[in-house]
């Protein structure tokens, strides 16, 4: 199960840095420049009080919802978001991951600290409590 949610979330991913290649531009000042990568949106893109239910696509209310819609959404649906629950470590290496390998533009540290402490809160790991949300715990059989 795991495997499928890894592999469905690379898929999303690569969808994001799909565009087609462009033409390298040369500075005549830097000839060696590093590629730059995209510049985060200086303000939050949407409003999520100004959306319907269905266009949060399941996002619990709470404080760094923006922030996730802003620069999550770009790239890939909020089904990629509620279908994962990791710990906040997690949600970091793999911020980290998309930021390194699918063009993620780097998030300011104050934003970047308020999804992750959404997505800890919202999208971490579930206790597995027998019966509440693992498999049925049933009685013993009284005949044997």
């Amino acid at each position: 199960m795991a495997r499928v949610a890894c592999m469905a979330s690379a898929l999303a991913l690569a969808a994001c840095s799909s565009d087609p290649p462009t033409e390298p531009t040369e500075s005549p000042t830097a000839p060696d420049a590093a590629p730059t990568q995209p510049a985060a949106p200086a303000e939050p893109a949407v409003n999520p009080a100004d959306l319907e239910p269905a266009e949060v696509m399941g996002l619990a209310a709470g404080a760094g919802r923006t922030m996730v819609i802003t620069h999550c959404t770009a790239c890939h649906s909020t089904a990629l978001v509620t279908q994962n629950r990791m710990s906040r470590a997690r949600w970091d290496a793999t911020i980290t991951w998309m930021q390194e390998t699918q063009n993620l533009w780097p998030i300011p540290a104050d934003q970047r600290a308020a999804v992750l402490d959404y997505l800890a809160a919202v999208q971490g790991p579930l206790a597995l409590n027998p019966g509440v949300n693992g498999p049925p715990v049933y009685p013993p059989n009284p005949i044997w």
